[in-house]
């Protein structure tokens, strides 16, 4: 999970109708999203939902609260996680450390709040499952998380190949898997931090839509 750069231009259905979900919404949250969810940050399929980051918000059609979701993350977020980082507005790849370990997802932060510790639970639920016992997830958890290691062992690979012969071409491999269109930036992004000789080559590419 990444920061998130929003469109300043209000969609103008959201303007003018009743809805929250019409198709310049949509076309708009598409774009600004890269196609990508903005919890697991994995490509969206057709299905996609329109989420409300605080379900609680009794105006539906507030901009601001509106982001593009899978419907994986859609369903299990729900109305049960209204307290999450707004990733409008936080750089959430810096704030909680984000590690792929073996068949477990990391998540950890030094920073204490309670918008902190709702989002690291959350994005437990979403990667693990039953996070003290990833092997007991469901099918739909166990296929979520296949999805994921295959996106993350092909970027290790890559980084591997970099390390053993550094070319321009094993390079622009690795930068290609850093671009904002790509999934799983927030693990990729601790992938480069936790390695100095990484992070020297890299640190220009892992700074996506800060402010």
């Amino acid at each position: 999970m990444i920061r998130v750069k929003k469109s300043a231009d209000i969609p103008q259905s959201l303007l003018t109708t009743t809805n929250y979900n019409g198709e310049d919404v949509q076309r708009q949250l598409l774009e600004d999203q890269h196609d990508k969810c903005y919890i697991c940050e994995c490509e969206v399929e057709p299905n996609f939902h329109i989420e409300h980051l605080d379900s609680r918000n009794p105006n539906r059609r507030d901009w601001n609260n509106l982001f593009l979701s899978c419907g994986y993350c859609n369903e299990r977020k729900s109305s049960r996680f209204d307290n999450i980082l707004n990733p409008a507005t936080e750089n959430i790849e810096e704030i909680i450390e984000q590690r792929y370990e073996g068949d477990t997802a990391r998540f950890s932060s030094d920073k204490a709040s309670i918008n902190v510790e709702e989002t690291i639970l959350l994005l437990e639920r979403l990667f693990n499952g039953n996070a003290k016992y990833p092997k007991l997830r469901n099918p739909h958890e166990e296929l979520f998380f296949d999805r994921v290691k295959m996106i993350l062992n092909d970027f290790l690979k890559k980084i591997d190949a970099f390390q053993k012969n550094e070319s321009k071409e094993t390079q622009k491999n690795v930068q290609e898997e850093l671009s904002i269109s790509k999934a799983l930036l927030g693990f990729k992004y601790w992938i480069i931090k936790d390695n100095p000789q990484l992070y020297a080559v890299f640190k220009d590419d892992i700074k996506w839509n800060k402010q």
